[in-house]
């Protein structure tokens, strides 16, 4: 279980162990982080409670390890590029009950749809592979450059990359 949102996923948790009660909710908060890394690796679902967030590394890091993410992408509104229908059961931010649905449909999956959860799995490695740190550090250069340009279109300052 994340340290985020402790109350809401809390109430998740509970109320999708009445509807799955044999499957287990294992928490992560306060774990070291090597133990961490082994239980994503030995667990098939990753509950994802983000809260705004610019890079939420946990559900990258789940995907990485094999993990089906459901949950909250953390960014509200704004729609990142790492939450897709393809690569997870995302649910609208803090949407108690969608966030249950989804979890019992993620644990039906991975249970009753080997073909489809493959799919979700083969997905997030994709989305794992577009956050490189050489991917990263060429989007903010490109930002930087485009930034740059426009404000000081009149100014022969030169803003230079990061590397």
């Amino acid at each position: 279980m994340p340290r985020k949102l402790p109350e809401l996923t809390k109430t998740i948790r509970n109320e999708v162990q009445k509807q799955r009660p044999m499957i287990p909710w294992v928490e992560i908060d306060g774990v070291p982080e090597p133990r961490v890394a082994e239980l994503m690796g030995s667990t098939s679902i990753f509950f994802a409670a983000h809260d705004l967030e610019g890079c939420p590394l946990t559900a990258l890091e789940a995907m990485a390890r094999g993990n089906l993410i459901v949950g909250f992408p953390g960014t509200r509104n704004f729609r990142h590029p790492y939450s897709t229908a393809e690569n997870g059961l995302w649910v609208k931010d803090r949407d108690i009950s969608a966030a249950i649905n989804a979890t019992v449909r993620a644990i039906d999956l991975v249970t009753n749809d080997p073909r489809r959860h493959i799919a979700f799995l083969e997905a997030g490695q994709r989305t794992v592979a577009n956050f490189s740190k050489l991917k990263v550090t060429q989007s903010l250069n490109a930002a930087i450059q485009c930034i740059s340009t426009q404000s000081y279109k009149n100014n022969k300052t030169k803003v230079s990359n990061l590397t």
